[in-house]
């Protein structure tokens, strides 16, 4: 999975769009590209530190997998380990046909389903913070999930203190700055 070449139009854009990043052209303002501009950031990210090639991009996508199955490994947690597992390996098993290259929804996704287990578990904990970060970043990488990500933070915000409100909201101001 790591060693092909790119294989779709989806991951060639990523690809040059994140590349032009590097060079000082801004996603929507200089390059046309259909997805908010998170990606592009994390993948130019990636690539100014260990340069630009598809197989760096392609570790960006694991992690992206990574992510997601750990978020899902956290929410499923409460129904057991074992539940956990079955649902961490059931992810695996359906993405693994759609090769390792850095889609924006699937970042999306997996910065909304690991924000999401932190804010759930996080109590007053510095975490509840870190997940409202998450959840934040989550609306950088793809904007239609605002609704969703805004569905997480209204409810925990209305059963919630005072002090977990402000971690709640200093988290999203910084996953959203």
């Amino acid at each position: 999975m790591l060693a092909m070449g790119a294989t779709t139009m989806e991951e060639g854009n990523v690809l040059v769009v994140a590349d032009l990043f590097l060079d000082g052209r801004w996603p929507h303002g200089d390059v046309e590209y259909v997805y908010a501009p998170g990606n592009v950031w994390t993948v130019g990210a990636a690539f100014w530190a260990l340069g630009p090639s598809v197989l760096v991009e392609r570790l960006v996508g694991l992690a992206y997998r990574a992510l997601l199955i750990w978020g899902l490994y956290r929410l499923a947690r409460p129904w057991g380990r074992g539940t956990a597992t079955v649902a961490a390996l059931t992810t695996w098993v359906l993405l693994a046909p759609f090769g390792l290259f850095a889609y924006p929804w699937l970042c999306g996704l997996a910065l909304l389903c690991a924000g999401t287990a932190l804010v759930i578990d996080g109590g007053a904990r510095r975490s509840t913070a870190v997940g409202a970060g998450l959840l934040g970043l989550a609306v950088f990488h793809q904007v239609v999930l605002g609704p969703a990500v805004l569905v997480v933070l209204g409810t925990e915000a209305w059963q919630t203190t005072r002090a977990r409100r402000r971690r709640l909201a200093t988290g999203l101001a910084g996953g959203l700055s």
